[in-house]
């Protein structure tokens, strides 16, 4: 089975063939003629909805308290941390033999990911980095409920408030001290 979809024409009668041969050879390699299987409607993300998406980010981006401004210097680092807060992340965990060399490995690390939110504590390490948006990357379930701005700001601002009230979610707690490796 594929990860894929495969582009089909509907063809009457509840029958589908493939697009084309490009389609077909794709569909022999994938499955086994005389199996049953279940098909989806898989939806594009729409060039529109892409670009309304950006848009909000960036007004976001832009309406944000100066309070915000130095956490998220760009509207790529508000988007990128953003889909990290709300689930859209892949993590890393090193436990390293010392707190020091822990400080270290954060020191090396800082550099080469800008919109890495990066915790540690005593000698363990925890990396967390935005997945891609791109419905391959994401499938086009998961990439349309991220594209939805307000859904991945609700957590970011909820966060940042909890933060400057004194009331911080377990994750702001180390927020961004570490992340400055001072």
């Amino acid at each position: 089975m594929t990860d894929a979809p495969i582009m089909v024409r509907y063809e009457g009668d509840g029958s589908f063939s493939p697009a084309s041969q490009f389609w077909a050879a794709r569909a022999d390699k994938a499955f086994v003629v005389g199996e049953v299987y279940r098909i989806v409607e898989y939806h594009d993300r729409s060039a529109n909805s892409h670009r309304h998406f950006f848009a909000c980010v960036h007004a976001a981006w832009q309406n944000l308290p100066d309070e915000l401004v130095e956490i998220y210097p760009t509207a790529e680092h508000l988007r990128k941390k953003a889909l990290i807060r709300k689930g859209y992340r892949d993590e890393r965990e090193y436990v390293c033999a010392t707190k020091s060399a822990a400080l270290d490995l954060v020191r090396t690390i800082l550099p080469l990911d800008d919109y890495a939110i990066i915790e540690a504590r005593e000698n363990v390490v925890r990396i967390w980095t935005a997945k891609s948006q791109s419905v391959p990357a994401m499938g086009a379930k998961h990439s349309s409920r991220a594209s939805r701005p307000f859904s991945i700001f609700s957590t970011t601002f909820s966060a940042s408030n909890a933060a400057r009230t004194r009331k911080a979610s377990p994750h702001d707690r180390w927020r961004w001290k570490d992340r400055r490796c001072q």
